[in-house]
């Protein structure tokens, strides 16, 4: 077997299992953040009760996996200082904001707002520091490396060549 296939597809392989294991942690600490805040014990209600049942964590978790995604694709894993905050919108409404994403949650209370805030950047501060980020970060550049390769491989200007010297049976000679 050709070792940079092998290569690749191991890495392949370890980056979807590190994935499918920073979905579980960041749920765990999101999790154990939402129910460890002591100055809001209540705050997951006020966020299902501001955004709907369910739909509050969910969004928060799509939020921190973009947000260490950004880390991973930017390589500051080690000094990732996680920007977050409130937007203000119309209506007195505020949104979260995560390194540069807008989380789809929208809150009348500004306090629930800056809250969820810091919960989402806490919580993708943990894991750019976390095994799975690291495991995921050092095989995008192998998997990277093959797909740079392919697309070489199938450039127009240098496989329409191949293709008008190859002849088959069917082929005029």
């Amino acid at each position: 077997m050709n070792s940079p296939r092998y290569s690749a597809s191991a890495a392949w392989n370890r980056c979807v299992t590190a994935l499918a294991r920073l979905r579980e942690e960041a749920n765990e600490v999101v999790s154990n953040f939402l129910d460890g805040i002591p100055t809001m014990p209540d705050l997951l209600e006020r966020i299902d009760s501001s955004v709907g049942i369910f739909e509050g964590k969910r969004q928060m978790l799509k939020g921190v996996i973009q947000a260490t995604w950004v880390h991973i694709q930017a390589g500051a894993l080690d000094h990732a200082r996680v920007q977050f905050g409130t937007m203000p919108e119309l209506g007195g409404r505020f949104s979260v904001k995560i390194e540069g994403i807008v989380l789809p949650l929208e809150f009348t209370n500004k306090d629930v707002a800056n809250a969820v805030a810091t919960v989402c950047g806490q919580a993708t501060d943990i894991l750019c520091r976390g095994y799975n980020v690291r495991e995921i970060a050092q095989q995008l550049p192998i998997i990277a490396k093959k797909a740079a390769e392919i697309e070489e491989m199938l450039d127009p200007m240098s496989l329409r060549p191949l293709i008008l010297r190859t002849r088959c049976d069917l082929c005029p000679a």
